[in-house]
């Protein structure tokens, strides 16, 4: 039996509350093309894993608790398409800075990928923390006016967030989406 898994940073319902304001005032916009992330989905992927074995889910716990690092802030700063161009975007994200957030990442798949317990191959893309806002249905997206599409520079964002731990998550895909489940969390330590 094998589990989809990855790593993330859960946000605080706060920070989900001001993010789905800015979902909301696109989606003005933006009435099709699009799948929204809900609410309770929001957050910052660190580490997709993909499917873990059940009976090595224990050995990726054990590695990730032996992770130290002191609790952090995040900024949120700019929503954008991915990739840039609004007519060939794939996603809108909020994506932000935190050299913490980029360390404790560094981190993370450096014990992954020396670890013998899961084959670990890290993202060799530069890791931008970001929480996905939606994705683009490719044949609605590529139907719609350029003029239907909104210009998204005129949102000015600021959401700051406190980090106090990271998680081991489970994606479940269902019916109407992917379901996430919190396997275990790792607080973050002042002192380290």
């Amino acid at each position: 039996m094998f589990k989809r898994l990855f790593f993330a940073i859960n946000l605080p319902e706060k920070t989900k509350k001001e993010i789905s304001f800015f979902q909301e005032e696109i989606k003005k916009s933006l009435e099709r093309g699009v799948k929204w992330v809900e609410e309770e989905n929001l957050h910052i992927t660190m580490a997709f894993l993909g499917s873990v074995r059940e009976e090595k889910v224990s050995s990726v716990i054990s590695l990730a608790s032996e992770i130290k690092k002191a609790p952090f802030e995040v900024l949120l700063n700019e929503i954008t398409y991915i990739p840039k161009d609004r007519r060939r975007a794939k996603m809108i994200w909020i994506k932000g800075e935190s050299l913490p957030l980029v360390s404790l990442r560094e981190k993370l798949e450096k014990k992954l990928e020396a670890s013998s317990v899961i084959s670990y191959i890290p993202d060799k893309r530069e890791f931008t923390p970001h929480v996905t806002l939606c994705r683009m249905r490719s044949f609605e997206w590529q139907r719609l006016s350029l003029l239907r599409i909104p210009l998204l520079e005129e949102f000015e964002v600021d959401i700051r967030f406190s980090v106090p731990s990271f998680e081991l998550m489970e994606s479940k895909i269902s019916g109407r989406g992917p379901v996430y489940r919190t396997i275990e969390s790792f607080p973050l330590k002042k002192n380290c």
